[in-house]
């Protein structure tokens, strides 16, 4: 059934899209979006066990049950199932299943994991109890002399998902019968901005609760134009793509380009196209960029490919695409590259560059393509840009208000828009810079959005960066809300330019991004960047602002890609 729900562990709350997915009902007696939902940055969720694949062969069961023979347990649907002696199928009950160990690879090791509690499931979304899903388990695990619980950082319960999955993300085929995997399940929290979140836990539980399993459930969805049963490979594709939609995991390999907090919302295209007129189109028939009065905006369209690309994006919104940080982090890098190319820039095949912009696909385009699921988002990340002046003497401009521009038949890239209002010319005070032919000189990555939720700012440690005036072409952006300024002088405005991570934060990831501000011998120029800037600037004459987060997204060549 697609609907709309929330990205990461925020909980989408009075999205003022119609709900989607009742397209037997009248629009005064749809229920409302569903209220309990987002993503974790993993799959599973199981922290250190999250690439674990756990075989059914050597199953054990401490109290043997008379019923099953548990040398034959299998999984269908989540749930667990063994064989009688006379070879006919047996479904244990909650009572049987308790107590049952299985036997994994890890490390070189072998971890023991056992089915402590069997619990009713309730879906995370609105508490109810499903058919499909009859059982979730609180699993123990012995490694050695160590022990613990998988799910100790959310409710303590998992659901049990059929395949063995690689740590990129991809289920390995043929595992279903001879494999399987457990997915922490989310636990609710609060936000005041968003509404409840749901702390943590695994993409693939969510997506499972979403109504995107990857085994056949009681509906239909649309593909390529036709309506057909949600089963066999379609399901498989679909739970797919829904993992990587929840992840924006935008280079299939596995790696978020989300953070826990950012609210997400999505429809498959049989909601895109359940209403008349449609709230996620305009009336030209194309994708709507902000179908809401809440913030959300068209993130990008996903689809699932029987070639080698498999799940991609098959278009960013122009908003994503503003906000994106083309700092190159696919982590596997010519493959990822290369269906990023094939996936949303130009390709060898003629495709207009255009069409990497979801909203110049109008319906029937959309029809005709692999679309399978649609994504919105507020974005809580900016990319953050260096501009540069040409000339003898550079002068510098570092921003996250930008806009997206295409200089060329094979290139995107940004231009300054202090102003922040897509399509107006750039304030009149820009001054020097235009005169002087401002070009962009370096992403640096991203930083938080200024819009962030309070109970983030808190939770992730977040500083202000300012965006200050001193004149008319000189900007700085520095964590002194007095500018770099002697305290005579005041500068000519100052604004929050967005939220880093703080330079003294106690938990500083590896992968975090360091900013500093760099200036010239006499403090007459300034640049922020987390490289030293050509000429002039030397790393005695820098401090540390703090750092950017460690998002992963498209290369540059990804906006650059030839024919």
């Amino acid at each position: 059934m697609p609907f709309l729900t929330s990205r990461s562990c925020t909980l989408l709350m009075a999205l003022a899209l119609l709900p989607l997915g009742w397209e037997a009902a009248e629009a005064s007696e749809l229920s409302p979006p569903p209220t309990n939902s987002g993503n974790g940055a993993r799959p599973h969720g199981t922290g250190a066990f999250e690439n674990l694949n756990i075989p059914f062969s050597g199953a054990q069961d401490i109290t043997p049950s008379s019923a099953c023979d548990w040398s034959t347990l299998s999984l269908h649907k989540g749930v667990f199932r063994g064989m009688r002696q006379d070879m006919s199928g047996c479904m244990p009950t909650k009572e049987d299943l308790v107590g049952v160990r299985f036997f994994a690879p890890f490390g070189g090791q072998t971890v023991e994991l056992t089915l402590q509690e069997v619990a009713v499931h309730t879906n995370v979304l609105d508490g109810t109890i499903s058919s499909e899903v009859p059982f979730r388990f609180r699993v123990g695990w012995r490694l050695g002399q160590q022990s613990g619980q998988l799910c100790s950082t959310t409710n303590g319960f998992a659901l049990a998902v059929p395949y063995a999955w690689t740590n990129t993300g991809e289920p390995m085929l043929p595992t279903y019968s001879t494999h399987f995997t457990f997915a922490c399940i989310p636990d609710p929290g609060d936000n005041s901005t968003y509404g409840g979140i749901l702390e943590k836990g695994g993409v693939i539980a969510k997506c499972i609760d979403w109504g995107y399993p990857p085994w056949s459930v009681n509906k239909t969805v649309i593909i390529k134009g036709e309506e057909k049963p949600y089963a066999g490979q379609d399901a498989l594709d679909f739970h797919q793509t829904c993992v990587r939609m929840a992840m924006a995991d935008y280079c299939s390999e596995g790696a978020p380009n989300t953070l826990d907090g950012s609210p997400m919302a999505f429809a498959d295209m049989k909601g895109v196209l359940s209403f008349s007129p449609s709230p996620l189109l305009t009336q030209g028939g194309t994708l709507h960029p902000e179908p809401s009065q809440k913030g959300y905006y068209l993130e990008a369209v996903w689809g699932f490919r029987d070639d080698y690309r498999g799940v991609t994006p098959l278009c960013l919104g122009k908003r994503r695409w503003e906000t994106l940080s083309l700092r190159g982090a696919c982590l596997n890098s010519i493959g990822p590259i290369k269906k990023t190319y094939d996936a949303i820039g130009v390709t060898h095949i003629t495709r207009p560059l255009d069409l990497s912009i979801c909203e110049n696909w109008d319906i029937n385009r959309l029809k005709a393509s692999e679309a399978l699921l649609f994504s919105y988002s507020p974005f809580l990340d900016k990319a953050l840009v260096r501009f540069r002046q040409s000339s003898s003497y550079p002068l510098f401009l570092t921003t996250s208000s930008v806009v997206l521009v295409n200089p060329g038949p094979s290139h995107l890239g940004y231009r300054p828009n202090l102003d922040e209002r897509d399509g107006v010319p750039d304030p009149s005070n820009f001054g020097i810079y235009q005169e002087g032919g401002l070009e962009q000189n370096k992403v640096e990555g991203s930083i938080f959005s200024k819009n962030i939720p309070s109970s983030l700012l808190w939770q992730l440690k977040l500083k202000p960066l300012y965006q200050c005036t001193l004149g008319p072409s000189s900007f700085i952006l520095t964590d002194d809300n007095h500018c770099e300024l002697p305290l005579d002088q005041s500068p000519l405005s100052v604004r929050v330019e967005g939220f880093i991570y703080a330079p003294d934060d106690p938990v500083v990831d590896e992968e975090r991004i360091p900013l500093y501000l760099w200036w010239n011998e006499n403090k007459s120029a300034y640049v922020t960047s987390t490289e030293q800037p050509p000429q002039f600037y030397a790393p005695e004459r820098r401090r540390l602002l703090g750092y950017l987060p460690p998002l992963r997204v498209l290369a540059d060549l990804a906006l650059q890609a030839n024919p």
